[in-house]
């Protein structure tokens, strides 16, 4: 008895595509869509479902009313290959929703992760942290960089905080290089 091609194909379609959820893919692409509209596009998010395009509509219209983007199912005529409708005005621009791309071309996405390598528990590798906190009490080194004000980006510590003692109580997050 050999391997199967079902072998690798067995994996649940949700498993293999769980990696992607909640990653602000649709955010994202609702951000786009505003932008396009502002450029005086007419922006159509294409979803899976109709149940799908009403609840995002709402997001969308509770979220960024005026702009005018409109959610609808996929259409039956829509060119996958071109991301338009035949006969649609060039003014279109149609987004599509990752949801009605994984329903429309699921066995397509399974067999393009099939040969992934497998997870090991919820670690997909493992990788070596390039960073790590500076502990309290440690010595601050040229090189330590400190949480920005934005409380997203890494600023390098420079000056006189060189040199002296991290302190956990007055001082933003810090990290040093590992």
């Amino acid at each position: 008895m050999g391997i199967e091609l079902s072998d690798f194909m067995a994996r649940p379609f949700s498993q293999l595509m769980r990696k992607k959820r909640q990653t602000g893919r649709t955010t994202r692409m609702v951000e786009l869509a505003e932008q396009l509209a502002k450029q005086g596009r007419a922006v159509y998010i294409l979803c899976g479902s109709v149940k799908d395009a009403s609840w995002l509509q709402r997001r969308i219209d509770d979220q960024s009313p005026g702009f005018g983007i409109k959610c609808e199912r996929v259409p039956k005529v829509f060119d996958w290959q071109s991301m338009t409708i035949p006969g649609a005005h060039s003014d279109c621009v149609f987004l599509v929703e990752h949801w009605a791309i994984e329903q429309h071309f699921e066995g397509l996405l399974k067999m393009w992760c099939a040969f992934d390598r497998p997870e090991v528990g919820n670690v997909e590798r493992l990788v070596m942290p390039k960073y790590r906190l500076v502990g309290h009490g440690e010595v601050i080194n040229l090189g330590d960089q400190c949480l920005g004000d934005d409380c997203e980006t890494w600023v390098d510590i420079s000056g006189a905080f060189i040199g002296m003692k991290w302190n956990a109580f007055s001082f933003q997050p810090a990290r040093r290089a590992v």
